[in-house]
């Protein structure tokens, strides 16, 4: 308690110092700013024009200085462009120039298929989600007892996904997917499910009552999707009237604009039976189903979406494929980028024959590091700026520097591997710790490349020095061989 009581003491007295200096601080720029406007006033008009021209020319260097050093990444700005569905012509678009780079874009392809047979099909999709407890087989047996179910795994998963065939009382045909509970999934939407429901219509979410945080994190998901969600609470028949209604008020007031209902699925119920005798006798019977809300509320759903549903599902399913598509990109790009690094370590090996030491005598290496970056950014589509590029290999020269002698003496390690070459070898050794270093350098400028979209001279050096040591005695070796048998050939 003593420590706690002069600690606040002290953040006290700091608090009225930092008040204290503020204060005299502004005392001081308004009595400089009176003092020069009074001199300012006997100069000629040309003179305070210029004095405010000077004024406004650093103000205007300063905000953009400051725009320079908090400007958003181009990945940012990428991403916060998708979050607008593409258009099939935009994404058609995209595919094409995947293709044209020789990306398989096969996923891509048959995500559009499904699309187009579900558009001649005419079927309305519904996605049923829902924990394993919360009944869902239950509710669809009270509300389709007469539909036609079709079982399948999808995506090689061994969880069967039920797709139940019917028509509703206004004629339209629908097909209702029961996927696997979030139980199944290890608590969240898995890829199958999450896919599912960007290609349905309607997406429903079943509960047994207040939603737990892995059912809030679904539901927050689905409803990003931008398409008709509706939440049903099964098993009503567990709360009082009064309960149900706060229940049905605090869901609403996390997700506005939510259609929440409530049913009874199943369950039984206790019947007083009157005898003849005029004694009592208490019974258990099955309890009706009562799901006419849901059923009404879908409908209506359908009778007031209509002209849109496809159009909401569409958008859905063009960003779902674009994703595919970018994730075909990026993993393209990291083959290639793999190629690359390797490319340029092997340079770096043979290059070093003739080095000093490593990490100080970039002269040699310092030239393949800049065209090793520049040969990335150009396969990630990124500008590499001259004084970025500097920049980064400065701090990495810097980082091995100061680790020159451990990366020599595992570079030595990785050489004693081999008989009859020992750390005698001096431009084998150096030409080891190139590879090391060449590698990680390479696999930061990548990274870099990928998770920002431009290249951080300042991220991309703090994942060198952080990766640098991985597996380094593997590393040595595998260098080490390279070179031997660059120094044999």
């Amino acid at each position: 308690m003593a420590v706690k009581r002069r600690l606040k003491i002290v953040m006290i007295a700091v608090i009225l110092l930092l008040m204290l200096l503020a204060m005299l601080l502004v005392t001081w720029v308004t009595g400089a700013f009176l003092q020069l406007w009074q001199q300012l006033e006997g100069q000629p008009t040309w003179v305070m024009l210029l004095y405010a021209a000077v004024i406004l020319l650093l103000v205007m260097i300063s905000a953009a200085a400051l725009w320079w050093l908090l400007r958003p990444s181009r990945k940012r700005v990428a991403q916060t462009a998708d979050e607008q569905p593409p258009s099939r012509e935009e994404l058609e678009k995209q595919l094409q120039q995947a293709q044209e780079q020789g990306i398989s874009t096969a996923k891509v392809e048959q995500e559009l298929k499904k699309l187009q047979h579900r558009k001649e099909a005419g079927v309305i999709h519904i996605a049923l989600f829902g924990e394993i407890s919360s009944g869902k087989s239950t509710l669809i047996k009270a509300l389709l007892p007469d539909a036609q179910v079709e079982i399948s795994a999808r995506g090689g998963s061994t969880r069967e996904i039920n797709e139940y065939y019917w028509r509703s009382a206004a004629g339209d045909e629908l097909v209702l997917t029961d996927m696997p509970g979030l139980n199944e999934a290890q608590g969240s939407l898995d890829q199958v499910a999450a896919e599912e429901a960007q290609r349905s219509h309607i997406v429903i979410f079943v509960t047994n009552g207040d939603l737990t945080r892995t059912e809030y994190d679904a539901m927050n998901w689905l409803q990003q999707l931008k398409k008709p969600l509706l939440l049903v609470i099964n098993k009503a028949e567990w709360f009082s009237r009064e309960d149900l209604q706060q229940l049905h008020e605090s869901i609403q007031a996390r997700f506005a604009g939510l259609v929440v209902v409530d049913v009874t699925a199943s369950g039984e119920e206790l019947v007083i039976r009157l005898l003849p005798d005029g004694s009592e006798e208490r019974v258990m019977r099955p309890r009706p189903p009562r799901v006419e809300k849901l059923a009404e509320a879908l409908q209506q759903i359908i009778d007031t979406h209509r002209e849109v549903l496809d159009e909401l599902r569409d958008s859905a399913v063009f960003v779902l494929a674009q994703t595919k598509l970018h994730t075909a990109i990026n993993e393209e790009r990291a083959l290639q980028a793999e190629k690359v690094v390797s490319t340029y370590t092997k340079r770096a090996v043979v290059g070093a024959m003739a080095a000093v030491a490593p990490g100080t005598d970039l002269l040699i290496q310092g030239f393949l590091a800049t065209r090793m970056i520049k040969a990335l950014s150009t396969l990630y589509e990124v500008p590499a700026r001259e004084a970025d590029t500097e920049l980064l290999i400065e701090l990495v020269q810097k980082h091995v520097g100061k680790t020159t002698a451990l990366i020599l003496a595992i570079a030595g390690n990785g050489l004693k591997a081999f008989p009859g070459v020992g750390t005698l070898a001096g431009g084998l050794l150096h030409a080891v710790a190139y590879g090391m270093i060449f590698n990680t350098l390479g696999h930061a400028v990548a990274s870099s490349l990928q998770s920002r979209g431009e290249l951080r001279p300042l991220v991309a050096s703090q994942h060198f020095k952080e990766h640098l040591g991985d597996d380094l005695e593997a590393s040595a070796k595998r260098y080490a061989k390279m070179a031997i048998k660059q120094l044999r050939d």
